[in-house]
């Protein structure tokens, strides 16, 4: 990287330039420039959604030396980038016009020494190679005279290059049609959704259901409704009727995005949702009043402002699966899917830019939303979405074929399905996979050894809940045994606790507990469950685990499931085990 020296004409301006030149010197981190005022970049804006970037620039220099405060700066960095309001696809153009942005992160310095340990904390993050992408360093001298300065970091990608590179558009399989999206694409068209929903007067905290199989418009209507500061739920596509008006009714949707597809289903019920107040229907529909999604889009502006959200703000609503009851509404802030995204897709997954995913879990299923559409925006990779039922494992062998990832997100089920299937190494070409995820039940010892003899490519298990909104226990490429979840994700915490919370000793079955950042902010509208599951900053699930001397996790099972024989608890699992 080349560091563009200006001119030191001698005022305070020229001074920061020539300091942040020097301290960036030599790492990947960009160039300092000048640029336009951030019209959200202020000390009371800064400090609400950049607190902890505060305390530490504040701290006291003696107690706490410049050097002191890099490694701290370091991880709240990477906190902070998915604390920004804008992260869901806020497109830019380059000063080149070849450069598509993602969100940018502002910080507001009141002195030069902030500059400093904020630049050193960039520096860092580019010499250890924890940025996945390019970033730019931005100054902003938003008054001459005082010259108040606001640092900018600004990843950067090729707003060219497919986020969506061959995706299926229809569930008709016999007209088949493809739609190809660009990153700048999908961001313009999710402005127009964004800017579709403000002129139906929607409000902050308002929920959006979309009721679709997995298809170019979901992507696009997710992005848009978070980054009109909306709730979105992505409804699960096979409920009946029944569970369709549970889920829609108990969210309060005033607006819902349902593809023709599943019009038969959603028009049992859109009569007994007192709260909807708006359908738009991607395809055809014959309801008066309906909104064709083409149509609903087609005048609205391709740019549009983020909501000025707060980390903590309602992002999405996922509905669990009801195994211990009634589906229960889990609410999860604009912070927790990046968290998620830094915590397990880049650090565990090792997923980069030019990967490219292929999701068994469909979108509304938070491990298949975080692996098949978070997961590679965060990075800039690409993504195949199928609207397709995944159930037949010829659906999904065709779709690798056809579209070779390199990532595979399936179940134990997809890959036994898989194993099962006639000729499956000399009539199917799977070589483009690098890795294979499994999750949402424990991967059998057996199975997993089946396909490592057959394929050679890590196959990696582990668990996580609509609760944490993503795996926390996990296999690493690196560090695979089989038979166990592997070992806790770093950045969170787990525990296995008897009846009464106490942690049990190794080797012991206890229900799991887990701690972590991207923990959920509730059940929606129902406080009792809420304060029985959320303990102090800890989730208490109903899964059953034990953790070696090693800090293996091995899965029981459901606390429900359990069957105690004999002074010991045993697992369904166990059993299953041995009849493989």
């Amino acid at each position: 990287m080349r560091i563009k020296r200006r001119k030191n004409d001698g005022t305070r301006d020229g001074q920061i330039r020539e300091e942040l030149a020097d301290i960036l010197r030599g790492d990947s981190s960009g160039t300092p420039v000048c640029a336009p005022d951030c019209p959200t970049a202020s000390p009371e804006r800064c400090s609400r959604h950049c607190p902890d970037i505060l305390r530490i620039l504040s701290s006291d220099p003696e107690n706490h030396p410049l050097e002191g405060r890099i490694a701290p700066l370091v991880y709240e960095l990477k906190r902070l980038e998915t604390f920004h309001p804008c992260w869901s696809c806020e497109g830019h153009n380059g000063p080149d016009g070849k450069l598509w942005k993602v969100p940018r992160v502002w910080f507001y310095c009141e002195s030069v020494v902030h500059l400093r340990v904020l630049a050193g904390a960039v520096k860092e993050l580019h010499l250890a190679e924890k940025l996945s992408v390019p970033w730019r360093v931005v100054l902003t001298f938003s008054d001459e005279d005082n010259a108040d300065t606001t640092f900018s970091l600004e990843p950067s990608l090729d707003h060219k290059r497919p986020l969506l590179p061959a995706l299926q558009h229809d569930v008709d399989t016999i007209a088949e049609h493809l739609r190809e999206m660009t990153f700048a694409e999908v961001s313009a068209e999710a402005n127009r959704v964004t800017n579709a929903l403000r002129s139906m007067g929607m409000t902050a905290g308002d929920t959006v259901a979309i009721v679709s199989p997995d298809c170019a418009e979901w992507a696009t209507c997710f992005f848009g409704t978070v980054k009109a500061g909306l709730v979105a739920l992505g409804t699960n596509t096979l409920l009946t009727p029944e569970g369709l008006r549970y889920v829609l009714h108990d969210g309060r949707e005033r607006v819902a995005i349902v593809h023709e597809a599943l019009l038969d289903t959603f028009d049992q019920v859109r009569g007994e949702l007192p709260f909807l107040e708006s359908v738009v229907v991607i395809g055809s529909t014959t309801c008066e009043g309906d909104h064709p999604y083409t149509e609903w889009i087609a005048d609205e502006p391709e740019t549009a402002e983020a909501a000025l959200t707060h980390r903590d703000d309602f992002a999405l609503l996922n509905y669990s699966s009801g195994t211990t009851g009634e589906p229960k509404g889990i609410l999860h802030s604009h912070a927790d899917p990046l968290l998620a995204a830094e915590l397990w897709g880049a650090n565990v997954l090792g997923i980069e830019s030019t990967d490219r995913t292929l999701s068994v879990a469909r979108l509304f299923f938070t491990f298949g939303l975080g692996g098949n559409l978070i997961f590679p925006w965060y990075v800039g990779a690409q993504t195949v979405l199928f609207p397709e039922s995944p159930r037949a494992a010829t659906t999904v062998l065709g779709m690798i074929e056809r579209f070779r990832p390199t990532i595979l997100y399936s179940a134990p089920t997809g890959y036994a399905a898989a194993l099962a299937v006639e000729g499956l190494t000399t009539n199917h070409d799977l070589s483009t996979l690098r890795i294979c995820v499994s999750a949402g039940e424990a991967l059998p010892a057996e199975l997993h050894r089946r396909w490592d003899e057959l394929f050679g490519v890590p196959l990696l298990d582990g668990l996580g809940t609509a609760v944490m909104w993503r795996i926390f226990i996990s296999n690493q490429p690196d560090d695979v045994r089989r038979g166990t979840l592997g070992k806790v994700v770093p950045g969170f915490e787990i525990k296995a606790c008897d009846d009464d919370g106490v942690v049990v000793a190794a080797d012991e079955v206890g229900r799991l507990w887990v701690h972590g950042d991207s923990l959920a902010l509730g059940y929606w509208q129902d406080e009792e469950k809420t304060r029985d599951a959320f303990r102090d900053g800890w989730y208490a699930s109903s899964d059953m685990i034990s953790i070696d001397a090693d800090g293996y996790v091995t899965y029981g099972g459901r606390a429900d499931d359990m069957l105690k024989i004999g002074g010991r608890w045993l697992s369904p699992k166990e059993v299953e085990n041995c009849l493989l």
